[in-house]
């Protein structure tokens, strides 16, 4: 905690006045580096996390991007994988499924014209071409989590980012 000691004049008002302006510059400024260290951490565990998957198939299309939207920082992934990899299809991904799909109803993510059912044991399967036109068979693939996690972590030293960049503002008045 910091204590302002002033004069009681017009000078000291004045003084007081331009400690706190510098020190509203300031804090802007920490809120500023804090929101870029968040983003920067989150874009690097995203990608850490995606180069960490075993599933890939040679058809990842997956980029990661950082971008500003009214004000405001946002990092995501873009592709055509990019649901199948997070959220997991087909029986694995039933079998290790996203905390939130329920919540962002995809339920019938498991299923619909191109997923089978095999008879005998009711997994659940597809056939695709990779990249070379050869036919895969997959019964999908355990949810990734690679931006759930990564939100994980970020909420965990959200806190000590915003601290350190706040106290970094504040000793240099």
């Amino acid at each position: 905690m910091k204590t302002i000691k002033m004069k009681l004049s017009y000078n000291g008002i004045e003084e007081v006045k331009k400690l706190l302006n510098e020190m509203d510059k300031g804090l802007q400024e920490a809120s500023k580096k804090a929101t870029e260290d968040m983003v920067n951490l989150c874009e690097k565990q995203i990608s850490m996390n995606y180069s960490a998957s075993p599933y890939t198939d040679g058809n990842d299309d997956v980029s990661i991007f950082k971008e500003e939207r009214k004000k405001k920082k946002i990092v995501g992934v873009r592709g055509s994988q990019v649901l199948y990899r997070e959220f997991g299809p087909g029986t694995e991904g039933i079998n290790a499924p996203h905390p939130m799909k329920r919540e962002l109803n995809l339920r019938g993510y498991n299923s619909g014209s191109t997923i089978k059912v095999n008879s005998k044991n009711g997994e659940l399967f597809w056939i695709y071409k990779d990249k070379s036109g050869q036919p895969v068979y997959t019964q999908g693939i355990p949810a990734g989590k690679e931006v759930y996690n990564a939100a994980i972590i970020l909420k965990g030293k959200k806190i000590s980012i915003i601290k350190k960049r706040v106290g970094d503002a504040l000793s240099k008045l």
